[in-house]
C-alpha cells in the first residue's frame, strides 16, 4: 500500500557540519578545563596562604609559652 510513496531522504550531516559541531565541542572542553584549571590554582594558593598563617599562629604561640 505505501509502496508508491517515497522514502524520505536520509538526513546526514556533511563533513562540514560534524567538524563544526566536533570543533564546538572540544571548544568547550578547553574552556571547562581551563576553568578548573584556574579553579584549582586558586585553590592551591588559598591553601598556600592558610599553611603561611597556621605556621606563624603556632610560631606566636611557642614563643608565648
Amino acid at each position: 500500500m505505501n509502496d508508491c510513496l517515497p522514502k524520505p531522504a536520509l538526513l546526514v550531516p556533511s563533513g562540514d557540519e560534524v567538524l563544526e559541531q566536533a570543533s564546538m565541542a572540544a571548544s568547550e572542553v578547553t574552556e571547562q578545563m581551563l576553568a578548573q584549571k584556574l579553579e584549582l590554582e586558586d585553590k592551591k594558593r588559598s591553601v598556600d596562604m592558610l599553611q603561611k598563617a597556621l605556621v606563624t599562629l603556632a610560631d606566636c604561640f611557642y614563643v608565648n609559652n
